[in-house]
């Protein structure tokens, strides 16, 4: 999978980590959002949030792929 854009919930934790890492590595536009702590990748987008409230729920258009960790 390349070329897709993805976003990643509970990218702080240690499998949303690596499959963020892993889906970077492949060519993929990543974004995430944890809820604490800070994601360690320089090369995606992270929302700072939490899925039960109302304002993360603004997230990128045309998504291709949502992973929930």
């Amino acid at each position: 999978m390349s070329n897709k854009r993805v976003l990643i919930t509970g990218a702080s934790g240690f499998i949303g980590h690596h499959l963020a890492k892993e889906l970077i590595s492949e060519g993929n536009r990543v974004y995430t959002i944890v809820r604490e702590g800070k994601v360690r990748l320089k090369d995606c987008e992270s929302i700072k949030g939490d899925l039960t409230q109302k304002q993360t729920l603004i997230l990128p258009e045309n998504l291709d792929v949502v992973y929930h960790c």
